[in-house]
């Protein structure tokens, strides 16, 4: 869930079958670096003592709940055994959970370690880079630019980037929603110290990979374009819009663009699983942070409270929000299409809106069923992690048909 953090050093695009659905693991991530093993002993005796903490009550903007603001000590204990479990079994080296209902937050709590070596617990509120989650903030950004009549979604790209000699037919909405045709960047250059001038250079004699708008194929390269036109547009810097227009205002205190989560306060470090073992990912690159394709940070908590702006009408006008929750006209997968910044499914005759994210030492899932407000919200700083299994599960427990 993009383009964020250094380089990685492995095949760009391994696939995984889960739920019926096919799992592209290039969501913002290019390839997994390699290690020697003999990194992998000193974590594993710390990893084999990892206990969970549960978080203080927390809420994110009071709301009405059909639910008891908190989960039983039986339901809580059944949801600390399917992610111990998914820990165990794909080698985790923490996690962070947010289960919420209508803006209350039901359980919140970390399990493992933020910093293996130095032994420090996961937290509700430790803070993960968001890989490709970031990309529905980005959607809300152009979103916010239309509301405010500064651009179109049907602007063509070349507006704002005419340099790029292959864009016939690509608009903003196209890229938002993947049939833009653009190839992504992480097929075209080196991984590894990424820049946009490095993109750009790529992008500048590259044909398109298919008519725009004939079919859908996720590209990295929509959303990290978004950087130019939300500055052409705003004559603001991306990082510097999303945090005056969406960060800032929904108080969003542990969310971040620009830099890297090691470097904040309760940040986790970021881990990768080499044969069965979990060693430390490669640092990310600090030119590569504020990527509009995945460079946010934040936490389970916050993701709340986002999830809950953007539904209550407080990121978007009631117009903008359906749009972006539009699904788009091709699938992603089977029963799954992509509005802007997010995939839209069902599970159990119940819509379920939601967008993984992957880069190198991170992956996550942040998933919102809005038939009954209910929202389940996993990061993780282990990269590799299939998260959409242990999502459903957790709401399969608590919402029984």
């Amino acid at each position: 869930m993009f383009l964020s953090a250094s380089g990685r050093v492995v095949s760009a695009c391994d696939e995984h079958q889960f739920t019926g659905r096919t799992r592209f693991l290039k969501n913002r991530c290019g390839l997994r670096p390699a290690f020697t093993l003999g990194l992998a002993v000193a974590f594993g005796a710390a990893l084999a003592g990892c206990t969970g903490r549960n978080a203080p009550a927390t809420t994110a903007s009071p709301s009405s709940s059909p639910r008891a603001m908190a989960l039983t000590l039986a339901e809580r204990g059944k949801i600390d055994v399917l992610v111990r479990r998914t820990m165990a079994q794909q080698h985790l080296a923490g996690l962070s959970l947010a289960i919420a209902q209508g803006g209350v937050i039901l359980y919140a709590r970390g399990y493992g370690y933020r910093d293996v070596g130095r032994r420090l617990p996961v937290e509700a509120n430790t803070i993960y880079n968001i890989a490709s989650m970031s990309k529905q903030f980005t959607a809300a950004c152009v979103l916010l630019l239309q509301q405010d009549g500064k651009l179109s979604l049907d602007d063509p790209l070349s507006k704002y980037l005419p340099q790029l000699r292959h864009t016939q037919g690509v608009t903003l909405a196209r890229m938002l929603n993947h049939t833009s045709g653009m190839p992504d960047y992480l097929d075209l250059i080196d991984n590894n110290h990424l820049s946009y001038p490095k993109i750009m250079a790529a992008l500048e004699n590259a044909p398109l990979k298919f008519a725009p708008g004939t079919r859908f194929e996720y590209s990295n390269t929509n959303y990290a374009l978004m950087g130019p036109v939300v500055r052409q547009a705003s004559g603001m810097p991306f990082d510097e819009f999303v945090t005056r227009r969406i960060i800032e205002p929904l108080h969003l205190g542990s969310t971040s663009v620009g830099t890297t989560p090691i470097d904040l306060p309760n940040g986790a470090a970021g881990y990768t699983v080499v044969k069965g073992k979990t060693v430390p990912a490669v640092p990310q690159d600090a030119a590569q942070l504020d990527f509009p394709d995945g460079g946010v940070n934040s936490t389970v908590v916050d993701l709340v409270a986002w999830d809950t702006a953007l539904d209550s009408g407080q990121v978007l006008g009631a117009g903008f929000t359906r749009r972006m929750m539009t699904p788009g006209p091709y699938e992603r997968y089977p029963g799954v299409r992509y509005g802007f910044g997010l995939d839209i499914a069902s599970l159990d005759g119940h819509r379920e809106i939601y967008h993984q994210g992957e880069w190198t030492g991170y992956a996550g899932e942040n998933a919102t069923f809005p038939d009954n407000r209910f929202d389940v919200i996993l990061l993780s700083n282990t990269d590799g992690f299939d998260e959409e299994p242990l999502v459903r599960q957790i709401y399969k427990a608590l919402n029984p048909t």
